[in-house]
């Protein structure tokens, strides 16, 4: 018994490693996409859209094609618009919990009016730039603005500490 073989010895047998190879542009005027390298350096390292360890551009035709899901630097690179600010991506969605901006503080809440349960909180300071996700005005100012600002009363929320 102490040799025997089981049955999970011979089901998993392990495979090599597929390498994916970095696709090619079909043709000479092909759109390239690919992210600013200080985009990718200070802003997709805490982004929720990151999927690759490794910036490299992308032709169109790639984008969307399953089989380079993981060679994709951003989930939504096609949509994403990293080049209308200079350092800063339009679809920025940062990690939940990222310390330093409101959308993690205690006195954060996107139900109350001006978004922060604090009396007299000192004047927000915008930190990131994020998109416009669209919605009633209300919601648009809390989305696009609002959650990626801070004031120099924040104070991290307590589910975050742990």
């Amino acid at each position: 018994m102490i040799r025997q073989m089981r049955i999970d010895d011979l089901l998993r047998e392990s495979e090599p490693k597929a390498v994916i190879e970095i696709p090619e542009p079909r043709y000479e005027t092909e759109k390239i996409y690919t992210i600013p390298q200080d985009v990718w350096e200070n802003r997709c390292q805490i982004c929720v859209h990151k999927n690759a360890e490794e910036n490299r551009p992308i032709p169109l035709w790639a984008v969307y094609s399953y089989q380079y899901n993981k060679i994709i630097p951003c989930r939504i690179m096609g949509i994403s618009r990293p080049n209308d600010k200079p350092g800063e991506c339009m679809s920025f969605a940062p990690v939940y919990g990222l310390e330093g901006i409101c959308e993690s503080c205690k006195y954060n809440n996107q139900f109350c009016e001006g978004f922060c349960t604090k009396e007299d909180h000192a004047p927000q300071r915008r930190v990131y730039w994020g998109g416009n996700y669209g919605g009633d005005e209300r919601k648009r100012d809390y989305w696009g603005r609002h959650r990626f600002s801070v004031c120099d009363d924040y104070e991290l929320h307590s589910v975050f500490k742990e």
